[in-house]
């Protein structure tokens, strides 16, 4: 009971993180589009929100991975979704402070870590049978989401990713249970 509680209090974050993109989201989605090269859709207020939100999701799934020893697959996934949650909210502080909305590469490189730390995290759910398979694809749908989302084309995206992980959070809280070997 102990170490439910603990993997509890470590998934609680992914909710609120959730929400946060599920907002930001349709926040972009609803503002008016720009025509880049020559503008672009106001984001840089809403940039901040998805940083929190993002680091809330992806540090809760690298402490849960790091939680699953025994199997390879989840601390490289936990490494990947750690190093992004850092990477992406740093580079949105550095681009927001320090370039005035210019280019930087923390941001991007952070965004495909926590990518790349879903998927992995969702495929070793499957193989190893460590989750039921809808909380397996609901990972892999949130990556796949993430990997689609663009601020200025598809920023509905971030709503889509937002609810996927709002659900897998809501099922982790909830509890899900090991299935017994070969009922998947």
């Amino acid at each position: 009971m102990k170490q439910y509680n603990r993997l509890k209090w470590i998934s609680a974050p992914i909710v609120p993180g959730g929400l946060l993109w599920m907002v930001g989201g349709l926040v972009l989605a609803l503002r008016p589009g720009g025509h880049p090269p020559h503008s672009f859709r106001a984001t840089m207020d809403v940039m901040p929100l998805l940083g929190v939100g993002l680091f809330l999701v992806a540090g809760s799934l690298g402490l849960l991975g790091l939680r699953r020893r025994g199997e390879r697959s989840f601390p490289v996934a936990a490494v990947f979704c750690l190093a992004g949650a850092l990477f992406y909210p740093v580079g949105i502080l550095v681009r927001r402070n320090f370039l005035e909305g210019g280019w930087e590469p923390l941001m991007p490189v952070g965004f495909l870590l926590v990518i790349a730390g879903c998927l992995l995290y969702g495929v070793a759910g499957l193989v190893t049978r460590r989750f039921p398979k809808p909380v397996s694809v609901l990972l892999i749908l949130a990556s796949l989401s993430l990997l689609g989302f663009n601020d200025q084309y598809t920023p509905w995206m971030g709503s889509v990713f937002g609810a996927v992980v709002t659900i897998y959070g809501c099922a982790a809280l909830l509890g899900y249970r090991r299935p017994a070997t070969g009922a998947l």
